[in-house]
């Protein structure tokens, strides 16, 4: 999808801490009014833990930014993720990232994750959608080292048992 935002190189954002390709750092996110459509979140990208710098937030500018990306329904927070710190968030909560925006109105339960940069001049900030699902095989790990734990358990007392076991005397 393309989407064209007006300032969106210089828009306010909020942060969500993430994980990209092992590296820990923060996506921004801002929110770009759609004409006819109402306002939707863009995700304009991915920056390292180790860089500082961030894009200047100016309110007037409006050059309209024109954005490829990847649109999909963003997973909203759980029960064990932190309430947001200020502009620092730990989970997709859409309608609080939107009200620290400053946005009025209804918000698309949908999300842009640009695949070009708003921000060219920032080479740290990659424009990269994460995995549309992240690998979950604890379960799977969990019965392989319980059932390897319960084997060990199993031979161990085996060899008790045959090492404490009396045996037949060969008197007759």
């Amino acid at each position: 999808m393309v989407v064209t935002c007006r300032g969106l190189n210089a828009a306010p954002f909020v942060e969500l801490q993430s994980i990209e390709d092992g590296d820990a750092g923060v996506r921004l996110i801002s929110a770009c009014p759609v004409e006819g459509r109402g306002t939707v979140l863009v995700d304009r990208g991915f920056l390292p833990a180790e860089t500082l710098e961030r894009p200047a937030v100016r309110a007037e500018a409006a050059m309209p930014v024109v954005v490829a990306g990847v649109v999909r329904q963003a997973p909203g927070p759980n029960a064990m993720t932190p309430p947001p710190s200020g502009k620092v968030f730990y989970g997709r909560d859409r309608a609080a990232m939107a009200e620290a925006l400053g946005v009025t109105g209804a918000v698309s339960s949908y999300t842009v994750y640009a695949t070009t940069s708003a921000n060219p001049e920032l080479t740290a900030l990659r424009p990269v959608a994460p995995p549309a699902a992240f690998s979950n095989n604890h379960l799977g790990y969990a019965l392989t080292w319980f059932g390897l734990a319960i084997t060990l358990v199993v031979f161990y007392a085996a060899l008790l048992l045959r090492r404490y076991r009396p045996t037949p005397s060969k008197d007759r």
